[in-house]
């Protein structure tokens, strides 16, 4: 029998340095960032890094430029890395190559806390609901990308072959629900996306015949 609890039904947890650790837990941040620029096969010594971030802490504590000095965000989190390649004197600074190192997070290795498990399945034990919330998700986000490069093919296939100029996307279906599906289908396209309030009712098939009577009313 699951034990109520007063006045609480749910908690959520942070995932990074909360439940699990990234790399090692001894390592300062200016270690693990220079790891994460690794992984995309961007290596400077770990003190370029920590010049570079001092630079920038002190250019955004004098309003040279916008920006947090602790970033939470998944803008803030690619603008610190367009800032840094900056900083670091890096030939690429896009947006692109900040969403990559964006991504790149999610890859590191990661290990639960000694006592994860146990709390958990403490928790199991009530009638509580559980959740986690992260920004680096390893499952749904290539799902994403996988997603919105075919959409870019056929794109690009179809106008190669002669057909109208596709000017906006607007997603349909559960999967375009996720957070931040429409940005990046939007990243892979170059086109505008949008996703409407109840995506999972809305179909293909309804879309079409939704426009054949809107024509036909001209």
């Amino acid at each position: 029998m699951k034990m109520p609890v007063d006045g609480i039904t749910a908690v959520l947890f942070d995932w990074d340095f909360t439940l699990a650790y990234t790399l090692q837990p001894e390592m300062s941040h200016i270690e693990r960032t220079a790891v994460l620029f690794q992984h995309v096969g961007i290596h400077y010594p770990v003190g370029d890094f920590r010049a570079a971030r001092e630079s920038l802490l002190a250019d955004i504590a004098l309003g040279r430029i916008d920006g947090t000095v602790k970033p939470q965000t998944r803008r803030e989190i690619m603008n610190f890395y367009r800032q840094m390649l900056i900083r670091l004197g890096h030939p690429d600074t896009s947006r692109e190559l900040a969403y990559r190192i964006y991504i790149a997070y999610g890859h590191l290795p990661t290990t639960l806390y000694d006592d994860v498990v146990f709390t958990l399945q403490k928790l199991c034990q009530t009638d509580l609901v559980l959740g986690i919330l992260s920004n680096h998700s390893t499952t749904v986000r290539p799902v994403m990308e996988k997603v919105a490069s075919i959409t870019a093919r056929h794109i690009q296939a179809y106008q190669a072959s002669g057909g109208r100029t596709v000017e906006s996307l607007t997603l349909v279906g559960g999967t375009s629900a996720f957070p931040g599906m429409a940005e990046v289908v939007q990243r892979y396209t170059g086109l505008p996306t949008s996703v409407p309030d109840w995506p999972m009712f809305v179909t293909p098939l309804g879309i079409a015949l939704s426009n054949q009577r809107n024509e036909g009313m001209d």
